[in-house]
């Protein structure tokens, strides 16, 4: 009785241990490799090693230069397609014209599939990788070449617009001649996003001609960063892009709307951005 209450145990005791080999081994087949063994490379450097082919290409740092070959990667993540001057292939700039964000959802299906997520476009075997667990590593990489995301914190623009004004439009002579011309060379800092002639080109940003008294955010064509639809949904953000508007907004566009694409760090001079906004009013 005694023998078979051991050989029971070891029987049982046997089982277990079948069970526990048999667990690791579905686990080490389950897990991507990247998470194998207490010693595996760090998640991050796995990606840099994946990513660093696309530096043929691409430029990969915060300079953000253009190459012949290819955009630049650096805060590719949370972007929308087409925002650099890069000449687009046809099948990317359908893309464009969609208002496409690459979040990581759409870069996971691009890299799966070039050819099936963006039909038409050139050279896009290159692009693709096999491997979940490969994709998953080099939009991990990708993630980290951005500036933090952080709120501006500057003072807002005083309320002074209403007597300023009435003072430079009372200016006559030489000294209406300096805020005249104040506001052409203000408005070259804006020549290298929009395009401020007659043509209406939609830039990295769209065109200013005509910006006085139209409406925020009723460009047609042009694609508005999820940033700047979630401010313009808000209760006091203006409807119309009128001079006191451009104004207050000109102050500090990043402290205005967190998240824009609008690199432009604004003007404080009060004078000086009221002159650039008097010269945008001419461009009609």
């Amino acid at each position: 009785m005694r023998l078979d209450r051991d050989i029971t145990m070891v029987l049982v005791i046997v089982a277990i241990c079948v069970l526990v080999l048999a667990s690791v081994e579905f686990l080490q087949q389950e897990l991507p490799d990247s998470l194998h063994g207490a010693n595996a490379p760090d998640y991050v450097d796995r990606g840099r090693e994946l990513v660093r082919p696309c530096a043929q290409c691409h430029d990969l740092t915060e300079g953000r230069t253009e190459t012949q070959k290819g955009p630049p990667l650096w805060g590719v993540i949370g972007s929308m397609a087409g925002q650099s001057l890069f000449p687009y292939s046809e099948g990317y700039s359908k893309l464009a014209d969609g208002c496409l964000v690459w979040d990581e959802v759409k870069l996971e299906s691009y890299l799966a599939n070039p050819e099936q997520f963006m039909p038409g476009s050139r050279k896009l075997a290159d692009h693709m990788v096999k491997s979940i667990d490969n994709r998953r590593l080099i939009i991990a990489h990708l993630k980290e070449l951005q500036h933090p995301t952080r709120h501006v914190a500057v003072a807002a623009a005083p309320d002074n617009y209403r007597d300023l004004a009435f003072t430079m439009q009372r200016m006559r002579g030489d000294e209406a001649k300096k805020w005249r011309k104040q506001g052409e060379i203000e408005a070259k800092k804006c020549a290298a996003c929009h395009d401020l002639s007659r043509k209406r080109r939609e830039l990295v940003g769209p065109p200013l001609w005509g910006i006085v008294g139209r409406e925020v955010g009723k460009v047609r064509r042009f694609c508005y960063s999820p940033a700047f639809r979630d401010w313009q949904a808000q209760v006091n953000a203006p409807p119309v892009w009128d001079e006191r508007a451009l104004y207050s907004y000109l102050h500090a566009p990043q402290s205005t709307i967190p998240g824009t694409r609008m690199l432009f760090a604004g003007i404080r001079h009060d004078k000086k951005r009221l002159a650039l906004v008097r010269y945008l009013k001419r461009l009609k």
